[in-house]
Order: C-alpha cells, then sequence, then structure tokens
C-alpha cells in the first residue's frame, strides 16, 4: 500500500500542476474573448417581424403588385439601410444605403464575391458556367478575362466600333422604313419592340456576325425561317429572364435536391426548356463557324494569308483552349464557349434594351430636358451635315447626365445580384455570417434623400458637376447602377457607349412624340429587372432629308 503511495503521489501532483496550467489558459483565452467581443459589435441585422414558419418572409415579398426592390424599401424605412429577412428556410441581408454599399464592395468586396446556388444557375447557366451564375473561383476569373477581353474590353469595343455602328444606323433605317407611309394615317410605334430588337441585333452582330430584319406586325403567314429564330431567340431569352426572378421551391427549402426533384409549380421544366432553346441556336451558330472556319482555312492555305477571327465565337474558337487550359475539365469545351454566349447576352441585349426605354420615358415626360439633348446635339453636329457619331459623345455633357439621371431613378437592375459571403463580416456594424447571402437594393440606395436632393426628380443638372461625386464617397457608392467591385457587370462600357449613341441618333433623326401629346405613364413591371408594365409607343416623325436614312 505504501509502494502504490509512493508511486501515485508523483502522478497526482503532476496531475495538478497540467490541471493548473490548463485553468490558467482558459482564463486566459475567455479573458481575450471578452475583450474581443466588447469592441467589435456581434448583433446580427435586425429581423423584419411576421416570418412564419418554415416560408420565412415570403408572403410578405410576394405580396402587392409593385417591384419587390419597393417592397424592401418600405422596409428599410421601417428597420433601417440593413435587415434581415428569411427567404424560405435561408436567412438573408438586404442593404439599402450608401454606407452598408461602401461596406458591402469595398471593404468587404472579396468575402462577398461568391454567388449563392439556385435552380436557374444550374439548369439554365450551364450547371454555373455562365458568368453572373458562377461561383467565385478559376472558372469565373478566366470566364470574366475571356468575355472581357474578347468582347467587352474597351479596346476591343473600339476595334469593333465600325461593326456596331454600323448595325446602329441599319436598325434606324428599318426603323424608319417602317414608319413612312404614302397612304395611310401614321400608326404609333412600339419603340419598346424596337428598343428590344435592335439591342439583340447589335450584340448577335458582335457574337455570331449574324443579323434578324426588324418585322413589326408580320403577317403569320408570311414568317421565314429568320422570323422563326428571331422568335424562338425571343421568347427563351425572356422565359430566361422571367425564370431567373421566379422563386423556386428548390432555392427556399431544404433538403433541396428533393425539393428540386418534385418540381412544384413547373419551373424547373420551364428553365430546362429554356436552357435548350437557346443551347440549339448557340450550338447552330457554333457549327456554322467551325464550318466557315475550315473553309477559309483551306483557301487561305491556298493563298499563303492568315484568317482573322471576324466576330466573338471566332475569338474564342482561336483561344478557348489557351485560356481554359488550366480550369475546370468538367466543362465541355463547346460548354465554355455557349456559357460566354450566354454571358455576353445577358449583359449585352434585355437590360440595355430597358435602359434605353427609361432613358426616352423620362425625357419625353420633360420636355424642357428633352429639348435641351436636342439643341447639345444640333449645336455640336451643326443641322443635318452628319450622323452623331460616338466620339461626338464626350461633348454632349448634357445628354451623359440625363442618360445617369435616368440610370438613378429607374436602375434595369434595381437589386443586384446575390452575393454570398464566404466568411463572417461587419456591415454597418452589424454581423454577416457566413453563407448569409446579400441582396443590394440599388433602386433604394439611389434615391436616398440624404444624398441626392428632391430624389423622386428627374433633374440631369445633378450630374453636371463631376468633381462633387469624386470627392463624395455619398455620391460615388450612391450611384451604382452597375454594381461595384469584383462582381459588377462586366458590360458597363458597353451598355454607356450604346444608350448615347442610341438615343443621340433617335433625337437626332427623329421627332419623337406622344399619342395626344400625353405624359408617359412610369408604370413599372414585375420582373427581376426594372421593367416598363407596358409598351412604350410614340409616333416619331423623320427630322433629316431622306438621304440620311438610304
Amino acid at each position: 500500500m505504501k509502494k502504490a503511495m509512493e508511486i501515485f503521489l508523483p502522478l497526482a501532483s503532476n496531475h495538478s500542476i497540467l490541471l493548473g496550467i490548463a485553468g490558467l489558459l482558459l482564463v486566459f483565452w475567455t479573458m481575450r474573448r471578452v475583450k474581443k467581443n466588447n469592441t467589435k459589435k456581434v448583433s446580427p441585422p435586425p429581423e423584419v417581424t411576421g416570418a412564419w414558419p418554415l416560408i420565412g418572409h415570403l408572403r410578405l415579398l410576394s405580396a402587392g403588385k409593385q417591384p419587390l426592390a419597393r417592397t424592401l424599401g418600405a422596409m428599410a424605412d421601417e428597420y433601417g439601410p440593413i435587415f434581415s429577412i428569411r427567404v424560405g428556410m435561408h436567412r438573408s441581408v438586404v442593404i439599402s444605403s450608401w454606407e452598408t454599399a461602401m461596406d458591402s464592395f469595398s471593404t468587404n468586396d472579396k468575402i462577398l464575391s461568391n454567388r449563392p446556388s439556385t435552380c436557374a444557375g444550374k439548369y439554365m447557366g450551364y450547371e454555373y458556367a455562365v458568368m453572373p451564375f458562377a461561383h467565385h473561383g478559376p472558372l469565373w476569373r478566366s470566364m470574366r478575362k475571356l468575355v472581357v477581353g474578347e468582347m467587352l474590353s474597351n479596346n476591343t469595343l473600339e476595334k469593333l466600333k465600325p461593326v456596331w455602328t454600323s448595325e446602329l444606323h441599319t436598325n434606324l433605317k428599318e426603323l424608319y422604313a417602317s414608319t413612312t407611309t404614302r397612304f395611310r394615317a401614321p400608326k404609333p410605334v412600339d419603340i419598346s419592340e424596337w428598343f428590344k430588337h435592335m439591342t439583340l441585333n447589335l450584340i448577335v452582330k458582335l457574337i455570331s456576325g449574324g443579323r434578324y430584319k426588324y418585322k413589326p406586325n408580320r403577317d403569320a403567314a408570311a414568317r421565314d425561317a429568320d422570323d422563326e429564330e428571331t422568335s424562338r431567340m425571343g421568347k427563351a431569352f425572356s422565359e430566361f429572364m422571367r425564370l431567373t426572378g421566379e422563386l423556386v421551391p428548390g432555392d427556399a427549402f431544404y433538403p433541396t435536391g428533393l425539393v428540386r426533384w418534385l418540381d412544384f409549380g413547373g419551373a424547373i421544366a420551364g428553365m430546362k426548356q429554356s436552357a435548350k432553346d437557346l443551347d440549339d441556336i448557340f450550338q447552330k451558330w457554333i457549327d456554322e463557324h467551325v464550318e466557315r472556319r475550315s473553309e477559309r482555312r483551306s483557301a487561305n492555305a491556298a493563298a499563303g494569308s492568315v484568317d482573322d477571327d471576324r466576330d466573338f465565337i471566332d475569338a474564342l474558337l482561336s483561344v478557348i483552349d489557351r485560356e481554359f487550359e488550366s480550369v475546370d475539365k468538367s466543362y465541355s469545351r463547346e460548354t465554355i464557349i455557349k456559357a460566354a454566349l450566354h454571358s455576353v447576352l445577358v449583359d449585352g441585349a434585355d437590360t440595355l434594351g430597358l435602359n434605353l426605354e427609361w432613358v426616352l420615358s423620362n425625357l419625353l415626360n420633360n420636355p424642357i430636358a428633352l429639348k435641351k439633348v436636342q439643341e447639345e446635339i444640333d449645336a455640336i453636329i451643326g443641322g443635318s451635315e452628319r450622323w452623331v457619331q460616338d466620339s461626338d459623345i464626350e461633348q454632349m455633357v448634357y445628354l451623359q447626365a440625363a442618360v445617369k439621371e435616368s440610370m438613378r431613378l429607374y436602375p434595369t437592375a434595381p437589386l443586384l445580384s446575390p452575393h454570398k459571403a464566404i466568411e463572417d463580416c461587419t456591415i454597418g456594424g452589424y454581423t454577416v455570417t457566413k453563407g448569409t447571402v446579400v441582396y443590394p437594393n440599388v433602386w433604394k440606395i439611389q434615391r436616398d434623400p440624404r444624398v441626392w436632393s428632391e430624389p423622386e426628380k428627374f433633374s440631369p443638372e445633378r450630374f453636371l458637376g463631376q468633381v462633387e461625386r469624386e470627392t463624395d464617397p455619398g455620391k460615388y457608392f450612391g450611384f451604382i447602377p452597375f454594381g461595384f467591385g469584383r462582381r459588377s457587370c462586366p458590360g458597363n462600357y458597353y451598355a454607356l457607349k450604346v444608350t448615347h449613341l442610341t438615343i443621340a441618333r433617335l433625337i437626332q433623326g427623329f421627332t419623337v412624340t406622344t399619342p395626344g401629346n400625353m405624359p408617359v405613364d412610369m408604370l413599372e413591371g414585375i420582373s427581376i429587372t426594372l421593367t416598363r408594365a407596358n409598351p412604350l409607343k410614340v409616333f416619331i416623325d423623320s427630322r433629316l432629308p431622306s438621304s440620311f436614312y438610304e
């Protein structure tokens, strides 16, 4: 017994020492945690009341006949510039001020650079390969480099200027021809349809070298193959935009896989059909280009010349293997090309056409501003000597201000694409935890009365002084129609180029009026993008000699 005690007592003593050291370490760690927590807010953003089990705030978000950005804007008035909502079983955060935008896109830009997994991204985005849906990582970086470098960069668009400006002029001639009448009274033009057709034509020309003719009120019996593809493309893309903004049960509830498999409401079936329709068109374009390139190579080899890339698909076929050498091989070469085409279509067609609608709508409802734009154009161009050129736009400061003011009031993406936090961060003094989805409410941010005096008023003059905006963070982060940071819209340069020149030539070449000179209704549609509830219909009359439209 004594022997055993002699062995045990040293062990017990050593054990006590170890316990003492562990206790001291625990106290030290606890004190550090307390000190850290005392210097940093750890409370989450306030949550909107009225959430129900399982569905969260869905009933509040889907109630009413107004855009979601307005509904969330009203919540911001009650709960503050940052608040949380539950979309089904998922917690999300909405930011609604320039300060929270600065925290999100400057301080925490890298942390909020990811995208959530959605049914739209899976079924219509080539398994998250299309750039707006892509998760942050090597694929997204390579895709952005490819799309910007080969299509949307300033240098590339300058090189392609003869292509897209010529296509714009062709569309203006078609508009003129469709409204020139001899034996019948003039009818109002659905300018919304023309904007949609024109912007689609511009991007299709740059992508594939093709185009679709403008045929308003086309008789069904006279439809041809061109009409069919135009119709299919338009319908598929409209369905894509509609379904992207639709809340799918598979995105809101667990278990995600089971809910998606059940496909309540048939949204996933619709996504698959839309994806197939677009994929068929992309495949047709690619096949045609591969065949033509092969023919050109044979001809060039015989002539001893080198073939140049003629459009975006040609460029993609030339660089795809080199650019994606180190990227996930689970995506085929053709899938990457199609995803790149889709990425450009998303940035270059739908929202651009909507932006043109809102700019013209605002100018028609503000005749003094419209007159100033027209007088500025006439003063710089000199009457009817020539068409406005892209190089003239830099001098047209009032036109640029009018476009910015329209984008402030009516951003075509009123809610930016959702950002997913890859780790905990602080926004507006609140902790946003890893995995939270953050929705920037651009519509609300850009109508902040602390930043913009009389924020509901259309006043281009507020954008005539640029010095203040460069030095005032409120005006800098208070105007973000294209987003900000890593996930900002890569097509912003292209969008502004086309918007400025289209509006300038439309106002230079035509007198645009509303039926009965009535105000344009500014009712907004219900969509992921800020659409007009009703098409914009106008009368147009040429202002220039007929030779300008030949």
